[in-house]
């Protein structure tokens, strides 16, 4: 359902839209979305920012168990506003 996708955003992560947190060797933690994982490794990160990261930099890289998006209430998100949103969405 609708409502479970917005409220509970970690609860299924479509294909292509799993992220990852790469440790680097120098401490940096970086989490987005691995675009290519050659040598460097690119990674998308929120705000759609780009990072090429020499493979021999990273200390370890492995797949986030959360998702990406944030969360409804740091969107502003209030439970009368997602159940105006649904309610919306089921009109169409």
């Amino acid at each position: 359902m609708i409502v479970n996708a917005i409220v509970n955003l970690s609860a299924e992560i479509f294909h292509g839209f799993a992220g990852s947190e790469i440790r680097t060797s120098d401490g940096l933690i970086i989490t987005g979305m691995v675009l290519s994982g050659g040598d460097p490794v690119i990674v998308k990160c929120m705000g759609g920012q780009t990072q090429t990261i020499p493979k021999a930099s990273i200390a370890s890289m492995k797949p986030m168990t959360k998702s990406l998006m944030s969360p409804p209430s740091l969107l502003g998100l209030t439970p009368k506003l997602i159940a105006d949103m649904v309610a919306y969405l089921k009109s169409l």
